[in-house]
C-alpha cells in the first residue's frame, strides 16, 4: 500500500495539467440540458416571426459559447443570419450562412440565403456560383434562374438573362417573369417578342404601366391603331393622367389623324391651361401646317410657361424663327 500511493499522487499530478491544456483548447464546452436548449430556440423562433431580429441576434449569441445539437445549431445560425441581413449587417449574415454550409454543405437553402445576401451587397459572381449550387442541389429552381436572369440583366447580359428566365419559365409562369422578359427584348430592340412578352404578363396581372409601355411598344412598330386604342382605355380609366393624353397626341399624328389630334388639344388646352407642353405641340402642328400665326401665338405661350430648359430654349428658337420670317 505504501509503495502504491507515490505512484497515484505521480499519475495525478501528470493528468492534471493534461485536462487543463485541453480545456484551453476548447475540448470541453458548456452544456445545458436539451429541454433548455429547445426553449431558447423557440424563443428566438418567436422573436424572429414577430420581426424583433436584434433580439434573435441576442438569444443566438448567448448560446455560441455551448455544444448545441446539430439540428438546434443549424437553425439557430440560419436564423441569426436572416435576422442579420434583416438588420441590413450583410457581412454578419453572409458569415453565419457560411458557417451553415460548413456544418451541412448539401442544404440547398444555405446555398440559396447566402446567395441573395451577395445580392443584395452586389457581389454578384458570388451570388451566381451560389444560385447554381441551389440548382444542381434541386433546390428552389425557380428563383434561382429567375435571380440569375435579374443580375445577368443588370449587368447589360440581356441573352443569358433571357437563357435563365426561359429556364424559369419552364417552371412557373408569373407576371414579374414576363416582364423581365420583355424588357430585355426591348433593349435588343426586338419590339414584336417585347410586346408578346408584355402582353403575357398583362393576361396575368392587368397592370396601367404594362398597357402604356405595350402601347409604345406598338408605338415603335408603327402599329398606331393598336397603340391608340390601349392609350384611349388607359385614359378613360385614369383621366387625372395627362401623360397618357400626350402619348395619344402624339399616336395620333403619327397616324395621320389631325382632325382626332386638334380635337384633343383643345381639350387639353382648357383641361391644362398653364402647361407648357401643351402649347408647345399645338404651336408645332400649327407651324407645320404652315399657319404661321397660329404657331407663333402657341409657341410664345409656350415660351413664357416653359419650366424646363430644353422646352424653353425649343420654344425660344420656334418664336425667333417666326419672328424673323414675320
Amino acid at each position: 500500500m505504501v509503495i502504491g500511493t507515490p505512484i497515484k499522487i505521480k499519475h495525478a499530478v501528470l493528468i492534471l495539467p493534461l485536462i487543463t491544456f485541453s480545456c484551453g483548447l476548447g475540448f470541453a464546452q458548456n452544456t445545458l440540458p436539451e429541454k433548455r436548449l429547445r426553449e431558447i430556440k423557440d424563443t428566438a423562433d418567436l422573436y424572429y416571426s414577430s420581426g424583433n431580429y436584434q433580439m434573435v441576434v441576442d438569444q443566438c449569441l448567448s448560446l455560441q459559447d455551448y455544444d448545441l445539437p446539430n439540428d438546434i445549431k443549424l437553425d439557430l445560425l440560419e436564423k441569426k443570419g436572416l435576422s442579420y441581413r434583416a438588420l441590413n449587417d450583410y457581412a454578419s449574415a453572409i458569415e453565419a450562412f457560411q458557417e451553415c454550409i460548413r456544418l451541412n454543405s448539401n442544404e440547398w437553402k444555405y446555398h440559396f440565403s447566402l446567395a441573395s445576401t451577395y445580392e443584395k451587397t452586389s457581389m454578384n459572381s458570388f451570388a451566381i456560383d451560389e444560385y447554381k449550387k441551389v440548382i444542381n442541389l434541386q433546390g428552389d429552381k425557380f428563383h434561382s434562374y429567375f435571380e440569375l436572369g435579374k443580375i445577368y440583366q443588370e449587368q447589360g447580359l440581356n441573352t443569358q438573362a433571357i437563357e435563365n428566365y426561359k429556364q424559369a419559365l419552364l417552371i412557373k409562369s408569373t407576371s414579374a417573369l414576363y416582364r423581365n422578359l420583355s424588357k430585355c427584348y426591348e433593349i435588343m430592340h426586338d419590339w414584336e417578342m417585347s410586346a408578346s412578352m408584355l402582353k403575357q404578363a398583362l393576361s396575368l396581372e392587368p397592370s396601367p404601366e404594362d398597357n402604356l409601355r405595350l402601347a409604345m411598344l406598338y408605338y415603335v412598330q408603327a402599329k398606331y391603331t393598336e397603340s391608340i386604342y390601349l392609350l384611349l382605355k388607359e385614359s378613360a380609366l385614369h383621366p387625372e393622367r395627362e401623360d397618357i393624353k400626350l402619348h395619344l397626341l402624339a399616336a395620333y399624328f403619327k397616324k395621320g389623324d389631325y382632325e382626332a389630334f386638334q380635337d384633343l388639344i383643345t381639350k387639353l388646352k382648357i383641361e391644362y391651361p398653364n402647361d407648357a407642353m401643351v402649347y408647345f405641340l399645338s404651336g408645332f402642328f400649327s407651324f407645320l401646317k404652315n399657319d404661321t400665326k397660329t404657331a407663333y401665338t402657341e409657341l410664345k405661350k409656350s415660351d413664357e410657361l416653359a419650366d424646363t430648359p430644353m422646352l424653353k430654349e425649343y420654344s425660344s428658337y420656334f418664336v425667333s424663327y417666326l419672328e424673323k420670317k414675320q
